[in-house]
């Protein structure tokens, strides 16, 4: 991309995360997170940031870039985002994305960049956001908590899935729906107690609105009403596969010393994928709700850890992208892929490997690149054909030396699966 972007004349902030993209005939529209924080890298680029950039579909190049959220605003740590615009449940089109801090917003940015501050969908670390549609009359977000299981809350565990809801879009957007947490039915249960592809039933517990918009009385009321602990989620995508019913997948990156109270092993060290299914799309928040765990790491030496990113596609194939913040583990992150049965469950568990990340100024030397991580990830089998993704690596160890910005940086990637 060189040193600054056409449109903006600036370079490309560092730290890429969440991406959604919509587009037409010749261009691709592509708005994407950098997770800054209040300190910047190396001076610059304070504050969280949102990219949107114009591709040329014909060959790949930005002709167009710009800022729609430039760091004035004061965000932090934008992470996993994506589209959604009418058939979704959006008409005209949003940009989901939220802040993963504790008592973090959740934004929608339309296509002028003009953003919308939703405090009802509560105050905690944004992970991500997914509408997720197939809910006549209703509007559905699901929102994965990642406040990373540290040491509070049930067994440790302090991450939730909520879901808003509300009768069309303008109510998400004024905040005239309800906030739900997830519960199971059996309120004793830990995530080390489920079973491969087995249910498990449970429900949404409406949360007050006062108690949403205030990140201490949230975090006791959901342990309180013993919400499902889950230990670290981290991004969620609706089930897109042509008839298949409402549902979501999911991630936890787990975390190895939060452990069982009863056992004293650790509950979910390595991450896992679940999926939650809908019993009633006529009522998402009274009918029954079940969540299934599809796999579970073994850890890193034997197969995908620590997932953190994801998308799928219509044809039911799943992308995981590793994070080595769950270390220490010491080989190359990459990304994976999964394929879905006609039953939502996985067909291999394990997975493939499609990418490793290496460094692109030192190929051979692997500790530098120990510490990257692949992040934001979405299909763009629309525009570029089957097996089509774009993706983003946030270079934590590789400098890019024509831009001076330390060890902060990072890259935008097309990536093809077709053959």
């Amino acid at each position: 991309m060189g040193d600054v972007l056409p449109g903006s004349g600036m370079a490309l902030a560092p730290i890429p995360d969440g991406i959604g993209v919509y587009g037409g005939d010749r261009f691709l529209n592509l708005m994407m997170n950098h997770e800054l924080d209040e300190d910047g890298v190396e001076g610059q680029f304070a504050y969280a940031r949102v990219s949107k950039m114009t591709i040329d579909l014909q060959t790949l190049g930005i002709v167009d870039h710009e800022y729609v959220v430039d760091g004035s605003e004061g965000y932090l740590r934008l992470c996993s985002a994506e589209w959604f615009d009418a058939q979704d449940g959006f008409p005209g089109g949003y940009f989901f994305t939220g802040e993963e801090i504790d008592d973090g917003l959740q934004l929608f940015i339309d296509r002028e960049g003009r953003v919308t501050e939703a405090p009802w969908i509560g105050k905690y670390a944004h992970e991500n956001q997914t509408a997720v549609p197939g809910f006549p009359g209703h509007v559905v977000v699901l929102n994965f908590d990642d406040n990373g299981g540290r040491g509070v809350g049930r067994a440790g565990a302090i991450s939730e899935l909520y879901m808003y809801v509300a009768r069309n879009s303008n109510q998400v957007l004024r905040g005239q729906g309800q906030l739900y947490v997830f519960k199971a039915d059996d309120e004793e249960l830990l995530p080390n107690d489920l079973m491969q592809d087995v249910g498990i039933p449970g429900g949404w517990v409406p949360v007050p609105d006062d108690v949403a918009q205030d990140y201490v009385a949230l975090e006791q009321f959901v342990d309180d009403v013993k919400a499902f602990p889950f230990i670290r989620l981290e991004d969620g995508f609706y089930d897109k596969r042509p008839g298949a019913g409402p549902g979501a997948y999911f991630y936890d990156t787990g975390r190895s010393r939060i452990t069982d109270p009863q056992t004293g092993a650790p509950i979910d060290p390595w991450g896992s994928i679940y999926r939650i299914d809908f019993e009633d799309p006529s009522d998402p928040a009274r009918g029954a709700a079940t969540l299934t765990l599809l796999t579970r790491s073994s850890g890193p030496d034997q197969m995908w850890a620590s997932p953190d990113n994801g998308d799928m596609n219509a044809d039911g194939e799943v992308m995981l992208q590793e994070d080595r913040a769950n270390g220490p583990w010491m080989r190359r992150p990459g990304i994976w892929k999964f394929q879905l049965a006609a039953d939502g469950s996985l067909v291999d568990p394990v997975g493939q490997k499609v990418i490793e990340l290496v460094d692109p100024f030192q190929p051979g030397n692997d500790a530098a690149v120990f510490g990257n991580e692949s992040s934001g990830i979405v299909d763009v089998s629309e525009w570029l054909g089957a097996g089509s993704w774009l993706f983003d690596v946030q270079a934590h160890d590789t400098p890019v030396p024509t831009l001076g910005l330390g060890e902060e940086n990072g890259q935008l990637i097309y990536m093809s699966l077709n053959g």
